[in-house]
């Protein structure tokens, strides 16, 4: 069963409130790679894991949503 693009939304913004509820209530996220792709001997890491909240992230959407991330 495919997502409408409005339950995306809805969907997206729920993931984004907990990333951000995490770090309010239960102190720093502590996280870890739990995906990568590897391109010649270059290692990227494409998605993390909250070891206190357990979300996980995608690196684009951190980058997209929250430019002072400093990777």
């Amino acid at each position: 069963m495919s997502l409408t693009p409005a339950q995306d939304q809805i969907e997206l913004r729920k993931k984004k409130e907990d990333v951000e509820l995490c770090g309010k209530n239960r102190g720093p996220h502590d996280y870890i790679p739990i995906q990568w792709s590897t391109t010649g001997n270059v290692k990227v890491v494409t998605r993390l894991f909250c070891r206190v909240c357990f979300c996980n992230v995608a690196i684009s959407n951190l980058i997209d949503n929250y430019p002072e991330v400093k990777i």
